[in-house]
């Protein structure tokens, strides 16, 4: 099978880079398949890949659905702020879902936290719009720039995202 998704660099150093994306990209290799990491660059027409590169999974978790995958990129990354424990959201907050619809370049859509904890088991966030196919694991974003959840689901009745919290 073939999965396409969205994911966050959130840490780079010493050569290699480390991102945050949903589990379920996984659930049927298992974490053990090829993983292909397209990274982007903004430009003045938009965003545009500067290259591919092979990465490995090293942790995924199906029932939290949060992954990290790691890479050795040969241009440098930018690095997605990760929200400090206890950051603060609230329902009606302002955030930004950031992801590659159908595997096409990433787009920036705005949103609003609908509710906190809505669904049973592990943190979650709601946010008004729902994201489709290739989404899925990309970073929700506060006023601040700082990541905040990851895209697991989506709620076509209810217009709504489904989101991990880092909790």
């Amino acid at each position: 099978g073939r999965s396409h998704g969205t994911g966050t660099v959130i840490d780079a150093r010493e050569g290699e880079a480390l991102l945050i994306t949903c589990g379920h990209l996984f659930r049927e290799s298992k974490g053990q398949g090829p993983v292909q990491i397209e990274l982007y660059e903004a430009g003045p027409q938009g965003q545009r890949v500067v290259e591919t590169v092979e990465g490995r999974v090293v942790s995924y978790d199906l029932d939290r659905d949060v992954a990290f995958a790691s890479f050795r990129p040969t241009h440098p990354v930018c690095v997605a702020a990760v929200a400090p424990p206890r950051t603060q959201i609230a329902k009606g907050d302002l955030a930004a879902s950031v992801g590659c619809n159908n595997g096409e370049d990433p787009t920036v859509m705005a949103t609003r936290i609908t509710c906190l904890d809505r669904y049973q088991g592990f943190p979650n966030i709601e946010a008004s719009g729902v994201p489709v196919v290739g989404r899925s694991g990309g970073g929700l974003f506060n006023d601040d720039g700082q990541i905040v959840g990851v895209c697991i689901g989506a709620d076509y009745e209810g217009n709504r995202g489904l989101y991990a919290g880092l909790e």
